[in-house]
């Protein structure tokens, strides 16, 4: 009897958000306190100088939508990954996305499903864009 072998790929385990490989210093009323900084925040020895650890913020690396204008490019939707490592509870330390949206509040979105859904509400939006642009043409 002959041995098979059955070749499955080998899939890396996703690292957690939270994870962090590098700690920071950071002001909390005038003492020093060492703190994990996770991977993807900019902010690095920038953060500024606390009242609480409950006030202390990661953010990510902006990105956003450039929107022409008449006085040249305006960004919208600027959006970045967002925590408050030391909130309160629980879910309030979970990082998010902040997405500040131009000319109006901006908005967190917490949950994938939320995620999920802007995404569809974009695409939504790009196809009335998109009539709306072709109809313009024709104009």
């Amino acid at each position: 009897m002959s041995q098979s072998t059955i070749e499955r790929p080998i899939v890396p385990s996703p690292v957690p958000a939270l994870v962090s490989h590098r700690t920071v210093t950071v002001l909390v009323r005038g003492q020093r306190v060492t703190v994990d900084d996770p991977d993807w925040c900019v902010l690095g020895d920038h953060h500024a100088p606390v009242n609480s650890l409950e006030d202390l913020i990661h953010e990510g690396e902006p990105f956003s939508i450039n929107v022409p204008t008449l006085d040249g490019v305006a960004p919208a939707l600027v959006t970045r990954m967002t925590s408050w490592p030391f909130a309160r509870t629980e879910a309030d330390r979970l990082p998010y996305l902040a997405i500040d949206i131009a000319g109006g509040d901006g908005g967190d979105l917490q949950r994938r499903t939320a995620v999920d859904e802007l995404l569809d509400g974009l695409d939504q939006y790009t196809a009335r864009l998109r009539s709306e642009c072709s109809q313009l043409a024709a104009v």
